[in-house]
């Protein structure tokens, strides 16, 4: 409704308009509905809690957009002394990006016989052929450049840790730099320059080595834990991020899990 005034603001009359939304609705609850499906796909997709790889653990925190969005966190055991991990973040939300995450899903794999190519198709167990992370960047480029204006693109951070010799190589292309933490509280944030995905199908990764020791911490995570904000506005930030897995370095890995959660989650 709206007023309807003179030259001299006098009122003289409302205009009423009426508009059937009622089909509005119908498609806005379904496609709400639709994201929720999506977002509990993709939580059902995730791995077994607490895992036990060659060499370490590993454990991970999920909670999906109300939009969704296309964030994938994966690891598996590449052969019997090293295993890999990574955690993806598609650019975007909605339907696209989650969809788009739930193909990434079975892309980092090991079942090269369904399209995974963290380990070569014409290797057998248990001699297969491990691709290593600077090789995994390029096969993704590889797949998902299609040089388009609307070209899909990611973000990722993959390891892959050698359990026999302790070393930990690392690729990030475009994600946020994960945190290493000692036991003894001291920090250290691994910074190997990279690309998103899909962005420039040519540019080479660059590749971080590092040397574990026992008790040694590697934290991967997406850029919706440290933009999560407060009712003021203020980001969660890096910086609480590292002080949190300071103050809790001696927990249990999943102590730490739970900290991280609750703090993020009484913080927004």
């Amino acid at each position: 409704a709206s007023p309807l005034r003179g030259a001299e603001g006098t009122l003289f009359g409302l205009l009423y308009v009426f508009r059937q939304t009622s089909e509005r609705e119908r498609v806005q609850h379904l496609v709400l509905r639709e994201l929720e499906e999506l977002a509990r796909l993709a939580k059902r997709n995730l791995p077994a809690r607490d895992a036990r790889l060659p060499g370490c653990r590993v454990d991970w925190l999920f909670h999906p957009s109300e939009l969704s969005g296309g964030d994938v966190v994966g690891f598996a055991a590449l052969d019997a002394g090293r295993a890999g991990f990574w955690a993806v973040d598609v650019i975007g939300q909605g339907v696209s990006s989650a969809l788009f995450s739930l193909l990434l899903h079975t892309v980092l794999s090991t079942d090269a016989g369904r399209g995974g190519i963290l380990v070569a198709a014409r290797c057998e167990e248990p001699r297969r052929e491990v691709r290593n992370p600077a090789e995994v960047v390029r096969e993704l480029n590889r797949r998902f450049y299609v040089d388009q204006d609307r070209n899909p693109f990611f973000t990722l951070a993959y390891g892959m840790l050698d359990a026999d010799r302790g070393i930990l190589s690392l690729v990030r292309a475009g994600h946020p730099h994960p945190l290493l933490v000692r036991p003894d509280g001291t920090t250290r944030t691994l910074r190997p320059e990279g690309y998103a995905i899909g962005l420039f199908p040519r540019a080479e990764p660059a590749v971080e080595e590092v040397r574990l020791a026992k008790g040694d911490r590697l934290l991967l995570y997406s850029d919706g834990l440290v933009d999560a904000t407060d009712p003021a506005g203020e980001r969660f930030g890096s910086e609480r991020l590292v002080d949190l897995a300071k103050r809790h370095r001696s927990d249990t890995l999943r102590g730490l899990i739970e900290a991280i959660d609750g703090e993020v989650l009484a913080f927004r």
